[in-house]
């Protein structure tokens, strides 16, 4: 559950905020992850109806039992959104993160050390269909 704000005095109160706050683990390497992503969307509505919608967030994953940096990975998302009817959507996305590399147990045991920094951009479409 992400929860969600109306800001009234910005966008008309067209602008919704929200902050996703995600515990992840990851059950092949134990690796413990907090996702922090707070966004801003706005809907442009004709008659209570939306008609499109876009979405602004930041994603901060901060590792919790691994890593030897404080963001493991950053990186803004956007995406917009046309609403075709009530049943369908069509969606437009992008991704661009930085993910730190850092030293783990494997290397450190053989006395190697490295640090690399990649980065990567994500493009993706989408078809939604919301049934009633």
């Amino acid at each position: 559950m992400t929860p969600r704000y109306i800001v009234p005095l910005i966008l008309n109160k067209n602008a919704v905020t929200s902050l996703k706050v995600r515990y992840q683990y990851n059950f092949y390497n134990k690796h413990q992850t907090l996702l922090l992503k707070p966004g801003l969307s706005y809907f442009y509505m004709i008659d209570r109806k939306p008609v499109w919608n876009t979405s602004l967030a930041y994603s901060f994953y901060i590792p919790l039992n691994f890593s030897e940096t404080l963001l493991y990975e950053h990186g803004p998302y956007i995406n917009f959104i046309y609403h075709l009817n009530d049943l369908v959507k069509l969606e437009a996305r992008a991704n661009f993160h930085f993910r730190n590399w850092t030293t783990g147990e494997d290397s450190l045991a053989v006395g190697d050390s490295y640090s690399l920094i990649e980065e990567g951009l994500i493009i993706g479409l989408g078809f939604i269909v919301t049934p009633r």
